[in-house]
């Protein structure tokens, strides 16, 4: 484990030890010149805990987990990532499971995840994003259950797109562009989606919007 005063970065290539893997209530602020590129990275390793985490005011992403099998992420927050390309949390290749999690106030998307990999977001939410609240992308699969998702610029919810296949249950996604972006181009796979017991209302340019190639869509109550 090797910890920065300006943020942490984990990987198997610095030793990591069972008695490292489990990071407890910390803070990476990027301060007023925002040196800090992502405040947590994590890469290339497995069995991960994260809690109590909040990754504040950096240059790129807050935060970035790439080829990472079975990440548990409790009760973390990923806030003022400015620059033009950054996001809250930004997943590559991954598997994982997110609980009561929230991202805001990030340029573009506030949960962002691509790849292959397999995440369940339980009581999740995000807000005042510049692209989606939360997007699922390629051929990753995977589950969002529960959370508020507003006051983003595109999507309160953009999954699936492109290729994954997702379930979404008891969200509520409020005063975006859309409720719900789910737009596929089959570059990878075919898109499914299922979606139960979901609000999405007030959203400026519609509610729902589902289209694309090979993208299927089931809504129920």
């Amino acid at each position: 484990e090797i910890i920065w005063v300006v943020g942490m970065r984990i990987s198997e290539a610095y030793k990591i030890t069972q008695e490292t893997k489990r990071i407890l209530s910390m803070c990476v602020n990027g301060g007023e010149e925002k040196n800090v590129k992502n405040g947590l990275t994590i890469y290339n390793c497995s069995n991960i805990t994260v809690e109590g985490v909040w990754c504040d005011n950096t240059k790129e992403s807050a935060a970035y987990v790439a080829y990472v099998d079975n990440i548990q992420m409790n009760r973390c927050f990923f806030s003022n990532a400015k620059e033009p390309e950054s996001m809250g949390l930004q997943l590559y290749n991954t598997n994982g499971v997110f609980r009561d999690c929230l991202a805001y106030d990030v340029a573009k998307d506030g949960f962002n995840i691509h790849g292959y990999g397999n995440t369940q977001f339980i009581n999740c939410s995000a807000h005042d994003c510049g692209d989606d609240g939360i997007s699922h992308h390629d051929g990753c699969t995977g589950f969002i259950y529960g959370g508020e998702w507003y006051n983003c610029a595109k999507g309160g919810i953009s999954s699936p797109t492109y290729g994954a296949n997702i379930n979404i249950s008891n969200c509520y996604s409020h005063d975006n562009a859309y409720g719900l972006y789910s737009v596929s181009n089959a570059t990878t796979s075919p898109s499914k989606t299922i979606i139960s017991n979901c609000v999405f209302v007030n959203n400026t340019a519609a509610d729902i919007l589902s289209g694309g190639i090979d993208n299927d869509v089931t809504i129920f109550n």
